[in-house]
């Protein structure tokens, strides 16, 4: 077992017939590198998990992405995580599911977006004018009966025999 240089990182090639090559760093216990057969280059923290009594590998990142010091960093975080008696994959997880909620839409603001993008359309105004409304056919033009009611005569606004119709 070898300490991993950056030398060594970049030429590192996975072997004839094999689907991955794993290189350890021997001054970084844990901090493993995992070359693919199509040549991407990945950092890992293998530990041993208490919680589920096995041992467990980490995603730490891409190389060159995440660098070598970057990468000795992160599992002295994680080894730090794991001194306190966690799970330094499960917290991962959490903050995932933490940063997705974040970017899910509610439904107010999914309704807002749709209202702006596809309900009310260029040139809309948030208060438009009664005459404006009337031409754009939206809402029926107001009766012009008198004294509120809808026409003719006779009492509560209602036509005897059928129904108020109201034309649009």
């Amino acid at each position: 077992m070898k300490k991993l240089t950056d030398a060594a990182i970049k030429a590192a090639r996975c072997p004839e017939g094999k689907d991955r090559l794993e290189l350890s760093d021997a001054s970084c216990p844990g901090l493993i590198l995992r070359v693919t057969k199509t040549g991407s280059k990945t950092f890992l923290f293998k530990y041993w998990s208490p919680l589920l009594s096995k041992t467990v590998g980490l995603k730490l990142g891409a190389y060159p992405d995440v660098g070598l010091a970057a990468g000795r960093a992160k599992v002295a975080d994680h080894r730090k995580t794991i001194s306190l008696d966690e799970d330094p994959r499960r917290i991962q997880r959490a903050q995932r599911r933490q940063a997705a909620r974040e970017e899910e839409l509610s439904f107010d603001d999914f309704a807002d977006l749709y209202i702006a993008e596809y309900v009310k359309g260029p040139g809309f105004s948030e208060r438009p004018n009664k005459k404006v409304v009337a031409e754009r056919r939206w809402l029926p033009e107001a009766p012009t009966g008198g004294m509120g009611q809808a026409s003719g005569g006779g009492g509560h606004g209602r036509r005897r025999g059928r129904a108020a119709r109201c034309d649009l």
